[in-house]
């Protein structure tokens, strides 16, 4: 398992860069600012309470965020559409090979902490009783569970 530094700082004024992460653990805030824009993508695990203390100022996060679907089994799906929805927009993306959705969501300091929610999947339907919220700081890979 990877260690993302104490302390993150990207100031690199109007640039872009990409952070790639597998299995890292991100255990303190960071400063994200001066115009740039990032990539992140990988598997990670949040700190609890970072939410509070990561500064994202005039900058954006792009990142890739995979996800995985169970069945009732824990046996990964295939051809499953995953919906995530924030303000009234739906994103969908298919768990194709290697059984993942990706999704890629950009993040800025006005919405970095809004949350999006999946519905939860009943055999490959999507069910409507039951939500889960997920935001920038939600620990990835994301792992789904079909009910019923």
């Amino acid at each position: 398992m990877g260690l993302l530094w104490p302390w993150l700082k990207l100031n690199n004024p109007g640039r872009e860069g990409s952070l790639v992460l597998a299995d890292a653990i991100w255990k303190n805030a960071g400063e994200i600012s001066e115009n740039s824009n990032h990539r992140i993508r990988g598997t990670v695990r949040f700190q609890d309470g970072l939410d509070k203390h990561l500064v994202l100022s005039n900058s954006t996060l792009t990142t890739l965020i995979p996800v995985r679907v169970r069945d009732t089994h824990k046996r990964l799906l295939k051809g499953v559409i995953v919906e995530l929805t924030r303000n009234g927009q739906t994103l969908r993306a298919r768990t194709d090979a290697p059984v993942t959705a990706t999704f890629t969501l950009v993040f800025d300091g006005s919405n970095l902490r809004q949350p999006f929610t999946f519905p939860a999947i009943g055999k490959t339907k999507v069910t409507k009783s039951s939500r889960r919220s997920i935001s920038f700081f939600t620990d990835t890979p994301i792992e789904l569970r079909t009910i019923g």
